[in-house]
């Protein structure tokens, strides 16, 4: 190539992309370094903020606390036990926020600072709850939550002095960064012309003496011209279903991103929920069911008719949260608590469920009639749950004053086990059909039977995460046959499976 345009042209092309790509590299490493210093700024601010909230929250703590001392109403202890758990979610993200190894022990005595204040708080509750105001009131005047909460500001002023100083510093460097940067590229742009000009001129003392070769070539050019214009349509074509390709995939690649970012955002949510169910919601429901049954058995036979009713219902309804609660942390569990896939026996699970509902069975005095079942690869589990969610309707959901009648059997088609749970029961309109398999939802009262709304959409769940689909076939006052297809073996190992 350098041959055919010439050794003058050839050196001045050289001497201008040397140029240009001195350049490139220059603008290159300015454009770096400015980017690590946004990227410290964004650091910098990003601690800011998580500092703001974490004094803010134990602001909205204290704020609780102070309220139900003065008040004694329970309404003060959701924002202050809210306050206190989020508080230490939010220290463990101001720590995440910088690499700073003074800011980070600055962090630890601000965290073991809130500790005690979190302490204090929950102290002066718990002698609220059971000594009464005066004895809550002179922990307070002790003096040693505002002592907490003094030093804690003054840490919290400390940290932003030092967090905001290396703010101030580093928009300066960035300042600085970015005037070098400017400067260098277009010194740098500057040779670059000249080498250009350099190049010019060097070409057109080449024109010259190729002029002579170009008239030699002319009558060739024609042919060539059509073979380089064909040439050249079909390189096009060629490059522009690639460019589709290229795109299409690219689209795909990120609808898979965006997929997996969202089912692994749903899991996290998941687990949250999980920990907050399991404590922050279930124990104000134990401490309900328990005062309540200690008035109901203490003080019971002096209460109102009335007063017996309200209080038997509210121990009703907390009987009731309890067990939504349970059902949710089940549903979240299908995927956020699973466990290894392994063969299973679906008759040994079958009969294991049958035993647990025996109680169930004789007092119903139900027909069950349990048809050979195969075995997969599955959550033993999970397995369990979901024969002890459909027989369970079976059994629940039968006509009045009739005996329940149930089939479970089975068949293999494709590869996949079909697990059929037949009964006569009080069935339901197939427009239901996919109602029935959502969170909360019921067709009858729960004054006609009793339930949350949850174990069928908890079964649906179970089976989709093995890879099968589950569906209904029902009429009013024929029964209800429900079938779950499973694959009897996986494509995949279990933890790629869980994993994604």
């Amino acid at each position: 190539m350098l041959k055919k345009i010439g050794r003058g042209a050839a050196t001045g092309l050289l001497l201008a992309l040397g140029a240009f790509l001195l350049n490139a590299a220059i603008t290159a490493t300015g454009v770096v370094r400015l980017r690590a210093e946004q990227e410290e700024i964004a650091r910098v601010r990003t601690f800011l903020i998580e500092l703001g909230n974490v004094f803010s929250t134990l602001k909205d703590a204290e704020t609780g606390q102070r309220g139900y001392l003065l008040t004694g109403e329970d309404a003060y202890l959701g924002p202050y036990r809210a306050a206190a758990s989020l508080a230490r979610e939010q220290i463990a993200r101001l720590r995440a926020s910088t690499a700073d190894a003074a800011q980070l022990k600055r962090i630890d005595a601000f965290e073991s600072r809130a500790e005690s204040k979190l302490t204090e708080l929950a102290i002066s509750i718990d002698v609220r709850q059971v000594a009464g105001a005066d004895a809550a009131r002179t922990v307070v005047l002790s003096g040693r939550g505002k002592d907490d909460m003094d030093a804690l500001r003054e840490m919290v002023a400390d940290m932003e002095s030092v967090a905001r100083k290396a703010l101030s510093e580093r928009n300066e460097a960035m300042r600085a960064s970015f005037a070098s940067a400017l400067f260098t590229t277009v010194l740098s742009a500057a040779v670059g012309l000249l080498m250009v000009g350099v190049a010019y001129v060097l070409f057109v003392k080449d024109v010259a003496a190729r002029e002579k070769a170009a008239r030699e070539l002319e009558v060739w050019s024609e042919t060539l011209e059509v073979r380089v214009a064909e040439r050249t349509h079909a390189l096009s074509e060629a490059n522009e279903r690639l460019t589709r390709e290229v795109e299409e995939r690219s689209r795909a690649e990120k609808a898979v991103r965006s997929l997996a970012d969202e089912l692994a955002r749903s899991n996290r949510e998941l687990e949250q929920f999980a920990t907050v169910a399991s404590h922050d919601l279930q124990e104000p429901l134990r401490k309900i069911q328990a005062f309540g049954e200690r008035l109901q058995q203490g003080s019971g036979a002096a209460l109102s008719e009335q007063g017996k009713d309200y209080l038997r219902r509210m121990l009703n309804a907390a009987a009731r949260m309890r067990g939504l609660i349970e059902d949710l942390l089940t549903f979240s569990r299908v995927t956020s608590k699973a466990q290894p896939f392994r063969q299973v026996d679906l008759g040994v699970v079958a009969r294991e469920v049958l035993s647990d509902l025996e109680e169930q069975v004789t007092r119903t005095k139900a027909r069950i009639t349990l048809e050979p079942l195969p075995s997969v690869e599955a959550d033993a589990s999970q397995m369990r749950q979901l024969f002890q969610n459909l027989l369970g309707n079976a059994l629940k959901f039968t006509k009045p004053g009739e005996t329940p009648s149930i089939v479970v059997s089975s068949r293999i088609e494709d590869g996949r086990a079909i697990v059929s749970v037949r009964d006569e029961g009080i069935g339901f309109d197939e427009v239901y059909k996919d109602r029935i398999f959502e969170v909360f939802q019921r067709l009858h009262g729960r004054s006609e039977y009793e339930g949350t709304g949850m174990g069928l959409a908890i079964c649906k769940k179970i089976v989709e995460r093995h890879g099968g689909c589950i569906d209904t076939r029902s009429a009013p006052g024929l029964g209800a046959t429900f079938l779950v297809s499973l694959p009897l073996t996986r494509g995949k190992r279990p933890e790629e499976t869980d994993a994604t």
